[in-house]
């Protein structure tokens, strides 16, 4: 296949950005990363376990399973993990995603953050503007400037010098929180405001209109959903059997390497979205930038299911190579046993999940090398 050299900036302007210092200069890879001593320079950090144990001079990007600052750091933060703590000072702005994040520190300018659930300790202090989204936010501490938030349930039980601007399903302020500017929210449902929470400026409610059709036609996608990507599968590989082939593979050569960028790319994405959304002149920028977002997703999850069925004909050991039949019909086996995964509450999830992040980190690395070795 030859890669498109000006398509691939455009597809990965967003998320590459900021993976991008991951794929440069990564310093370290491994099961069990620890970044000890006074480092004066910037820092790279990708492992299973990552752990920030000493000041950092410059920035620190971090992508692994479960990822620790507990140093100061006189840059930016960018971490992005499965399970994400930030417990330190830092000089500028951190961005940081996670299935769960919690900050518990000191941010000299903002803080940018999305996650299943977000914690932002009592005792945290944002110098800047705090940007959440997630599934639960809970934020106390102090924010300097304004504070935009979304997420299923949102409470809020800190302080906010600047105006709050919610979108949620569940809205709560709780006593002693304290907003200075105006108070502003979307939800089906109106907030609750403790009595003892204190609101100095004026509270707006404006509605947010449920999704049509969101209780119908599952019985239909279940079935649709993995045909669809069996075709979409298919259509690629055909098209592109020497890179696809080369892409599922390059999970075997470097899985650390992989799983990292993985993570890398799939916090990115939201991240730059927020940013565009809430500018003026980024609104239809930001929308383009969350299509390309969901077309790199879905490209990153068939990697992964290309991935497993060759592995699958791997172990045929047939003494030549498998035929793009035998291609197509081990993506049908695999997408039909991911199908029936799925109907398990918590084993399915996490399956699709590793295969969303091999990947992408396996789809962005292969791209990488070929747009930078021509």
């Amino acid at each position: 296949m030859h890669t498109p050299r000006r398509l691939f900036p455009v597809l990965f302007l967003g998320c590459v950005l900021a993976a991008g210092p991951l794929l440069a200069a990564a310093q370290q890879f491994g099961e069990s990363v620890i970044q000890r001593g006074h480092v004066q320079e910037d820092v790279y950090l990708i492992g299973g376990s990552v752990r920030v144990m000493g000041q950092v001079d410059g920035d620190v990007s971090a992508a692994g399973g479960r990822v620790s600052i507990e140093d100061a750091v006189n840059g930016d933060v960018a971490a992005f993990g499965g399970s994400v703590e930030l417990r330190a000072k830092v000089k500028d702005d951190a961005r940081i995603t996670g299935g769960e994040v919690l900050v518990h520190g000191t941010i000299g300018d903002d803080l940018l953050a999305a996650g299943g659930t977000v914690s932002v300790a009592p005792e945290t202090r944002i110098g800047g503007r705090a940007w959440l989204a997630g599934g639960t936010l809970d934020i106390g501490g102090r924010v300097g400037k304004e504070l935009k938030a979304a997420g299923g349930s949102i409470v809020i039980a800190g302080e906010v010098l600047g105006d709050v601007d919610l979108i949620g399903e569940n809205i709560e302020i709780r006593p002693g929180a304290i907003i200075h500017g105006r108070l502003q929210y979307r939800s089906q449902h109106e907030a609750r405001v403790d009595p003892g929470a204190r609101l100095l400026g004026a509270e707006v409610m404006l509605p947010l209109e449920a999704p049509p059709g969101t209780k119908t036609g599952h019985a239909g996608g279940r079935v649709f959903m993995p045909l669809s990507l069996l075709a979409t599968a298919s259509v690629l590989f055909l098209l592109f059997p020497n890179f696809s082939q080369l892409t599922a593979r390059s999970v075997r050569e470097a899985p650390w390497q992989v799983l990292g960028l993985g993570f890398a790319v799939l916090a990115s994405g939201p991240l730059v979205v927020i940013l565009l959304l809430v500018s003026v002149v980024g609104l239809w920028l930001g929308l383009i930038a969350l299509v390309l977002y969901f077309i790199l997703l879905l490209l990153g999850y068939l990697t992964g299911v290309l991935f497993v069925a060759d592995a699958g004909l791997q172990r045929l050991r047939r003494p030549e190579p498998p035929g793009k039949g035998w291609v197509i019909g081990a993506l049908a086996v695999t997408l039909v046993v991911l199908a029936l995964l799925r109907l398990l509450p918590v084993i399915g999830g996490l399956v699709a999940f590793a295969l969303l992040l091999f990947g992408l980190g396996a789809l962005t690395r292969t791209l990488w090398r070929r747009y930078t070795n021509g």
